[in-house]
């Protein structure tokens, strides 16, 4: 039953905006109170959209650009139906001043919310805020659209108004087509897909009007069923995969987190399983280069001591900062992960046994040299490192193995890098 009901919301809310933008202003009918009505439901179910796609971005933080697009939407339909209820009244007669203030800031709210709609789009593409060539772009098409309504007013031209929308739509939705093109990834390619085929019908149904309104061709040419069921149509496949793209975002951003350590933004052990599992699944990135895997095992020395002496909150400064310095020490391409308490894990994909123990006496002696703020000399930090290396297909052995010498450099003094006893056990031939 919601799922019907959010059908329903996706469909009503583009019927005002249809009904408003479709007809050139010339032939808008006269209105009476069902238009009326009608309307105000049309903007209300928009409104219930809008509190949808809120609700989605709440729940997925961090999620960019969908409730832009709902307040666009939203702000557009509002917008096209108070300029076409408007316009159809100043074609009864003399009206007041009222009514063409109304066709003013309709037009100009349905203008900026498109720029809000295409502007919302690439946000959501990206997730990532837009470089400031594109938000100028976006800005100078709303002014230039709200500029031209403006005139239209000043010179109470009120056909330029639609012409003026007309165009923005065109411009925006080529926009929105162009930038969703960027989702090439399963699951997000089949609903992207579908959407940008949405917004380029979309873009030459508006030419065609453009095309009406400028009398190149008849009137009557879109001004029937089949052209208003298609535009609500195409506006409901906008707006229903942008519901679906949303929720494949909220999903992968709740993976995201149930893979994550909290404290210190590493993969935890459950994020680590996944990624060792693509690991074993991979290819070596150039060829020539080993086919393996090294691990390296962290464990802070002697780290209950500064819980006990300090507190919770300096033994999770020094968690950070740790966690920090083994960022920064491996390749871009490395696993790093914090397995609980103070162990931490580094993964190597296509290394040498050798690259990978200078790799953990360079942790080693960085970690050695952090500063806390706070912290007595005598709780200086420090790390003992297992290190063991083996084929990806085998890193549940790697880590055994790994497992057992730092547990040897624990015995031997803490403060020391050790290799497995035997550091290549899977890359052996029978």
């Amino acid at each position: 039953m919601a799922s019907a009901g959010w059908l329903v919301c996706f469909i009503r809310s583009g019927a005002a905006a249809c009904w408003a933008r479709h007809l050139p202003t010339a032939q808008l009918p006269s209105v009476d109170f069902q238009d009326y009505a009608s309307t105000f439901a049309d903007c209300t179910l928009a409104l219930a959209l809008l509190g949808l796609l809120v609700y989605l971005s709440r729940i997925a933080p961090g999620l960019r650009g969908v409730a832009g697009w709902g307040w666009g939407h939203f702000g557009y339909t509002v917008g096209a139906a108070l300029r076409g209820i408007a316009s159809a009244d100043l074609q009864l007669g003399p009206a007041p001043q009222s009514v063409e203030l109304l066709v003013l800031a309709g037009a100009v709210l349905a203008c900026c919310c498109l720029a809000t709609l295409a502007w919302s789009a690439a946000t959501f593409v990206r997730q990532r805020a837009l470089a400031p060539r594109h938000r100028l772009a976006l800005c100078a098409v709303a002014a230039a659209a709200v500029s031209a309504t403006l005139a239209a007013h000043l010179s109470r031209n009120w056909v330029l108004p639609q012409a003026v929308q007309t165009a923005t739509e065109m411009v925006m939705l080529s926009w929105i087509a162009w930038e969703l093109r960027r989702l090439q990834r399963h699951p997000w390619r089949v609903p992207a897909r579908t959407m940008q085929a949405a917004a380029l019908a979309l873009t030459l149904l508006y030419a065609l009007e453009w095309l009406a309104n400028s009398r190149q061709l008849p009137e009557q040419f879109l001004v029937n069923s089949f052209w208003l069921h298609l535009d609500v149509s195409l506006w409901f496949l906008l707006n229903f995969c942008m519901l679906m793209l949303g929720s494949f975002r909220a999903i992968e951003s709740y993976q995201r987190t149930a893979n994550v350590d909290p404290l210190t933004g590493l993969l935890n052990r459950r994020g680590l399983q996944a990624a060792l599992g693509a690991h074993a699944d991979g290819r070596p990135r150039v060829r020539g280069e080993p086919d393996g895997l090294a691990m390296l095992a962290f464990d802070l020395d002697h780290f209950k001591r500064i819980n006990d002496s300090l507190g919770h909150e300096a033994g999770d400064r020094v968690l950070r900062g740790v966690a920090r310095c083994l960022g920064g020490c491996v390749r871009s391409d490395d696993l790093v992960a914090r397995l609980g308490g103070e162990e931490f894990l580094v993964v190597c994909a296509e290394i040498e046994l050798a690259a990978a123990l200078q790799l953990a006496e360079r942790v080693r002696s960085q970690v050695a040299a952090l500063q806390f703020a706070g912290l007595p000399p005598q709780l200086q930090v420090t790390v003992s490192v297992g290190v063991a290396r083996g084929v990806r297909g085998e890193w549940n052995a790697v880590l055994r193995s790994a497992d057992a010498a730092l547990y040897q450099a624990k015995k031997q003094g803490r403060n020391r890098v050790e290799a497995a006893a035997d550091p290549e056990p899977a890359l052996r031939k029978p």
